[in-house]
């Protein structure tokens, strides 16, 4: 058997695994929590039927969220001795609502550093083999769409999950 067993997918997809798995390192991360109130962190996981509130107000920002996106990709081999590998796509939207850049600099910098903290495996999932960082961290100033109605800072950018899956754990599912 594959060093990642039936067992660890049981109760989640790994899909799941990987967004909690995202926001744990953001949130233990001291510099992330504290420029985003734990109100501002926008989650679509745990129950979450709309997590955005409708009409967003200044203190509501920073605001982040983390999206699951396409761009996902894999190659199956129908053998047991192979894998399923590939790559999930989540996207990370932050919202400053402010016009100087500073807030989103430091944001986008303490997510790095979470992100880097936690690892290529993002703490303890083994069938993640790599995390990577893309999209350029696409920022726009009045973007007023991102931001929900306050002109500010905003930015986009892909984090992209390799995964390794052995074919002999999920045909034990």
């Amino acid at each position: 058997m594959s060093e990642t067993t039936a067992k660890s997918f049981k109760v989640e997809d790994p899909f799941s695994q990987i967004y909690a798995k995202l926001w744990d390192a953001f949130e233990n991360h001291q510099g992330f929590t504290d420029l985003v109130k734990v109100g501002n962190r926008i989650r679509f996981d745990k129950g979450a039927v709309d997590p955005q509130r409708e009409k967003i107000l200044e203190n509501d920002l920073p605001e982040v969220a983390v999206f699951e996106t396409s761009g996902e990709n894999f190659s199956i081999t129908p053998n047991k001795n192979s894998s399923l590998m590939g790559q999930a796509v989540y996207e990370v939207r932050v919202s400053t609502g402010e016009m100087s850049g500073e807030t989103l600099r430091r944001v986008k910098w303490e997510i790095l550093i979470a992100l880097t903290k936690a690892g290529v495996d993002l703490g303890d999932l083994s069938f993640v083999r790599n995390i990577n960082v893309s999209g350029a961290f696409t920022s726009s100033l009045g973007n007023t769409a991102a931001n929900r109605g306050i002109a500010g800072w905003s930015t986009v950018f892909s984090v992209v999950v390799d995964l390794n899956i052995g074919v002999d754990v999920i045909l034990e599912l």
